[in-house]
């Protein structure tokens, strides 16, 4: 087992027993009279779940889940390919 195998191993056990948060969704406003479900998220454990600024997620939605999946791939390298 390398060290950063080891590390990887242990964050990802502590994000497993992390409890989950309840969140409020929210509504904004499309086009003059159309209100959208909103969700915003933001926090330290989006970082310690492997989620970096810039970087591109990929959302996956079945009925009553969202699953997010960090690509590992900054926006500016997709807007140049």
């Amino acid at each position: 087992m390398t060290a950063m195998s080891l590390v990887s191993d242990l964050l990802e056990r502590r994000l497993l027993e992390a409890q989950p948060q309840t969140i409020k969704v929210g509504r904004v406003y499309q086009g003059a009279n159309s209100r959208v479900p909103f969700i915003r998220l933001s926090g330290t454990w989006l970082a310690e779940a492997g989620f970096a600024e810039g970087e591109m997620a990929q959302v996956s939605v079945a009925r009553g889940e969202i699953r997010l999946t960090c690509l590992g791939i900054s926006s500016d390298k997709v807007a140049a390919a």
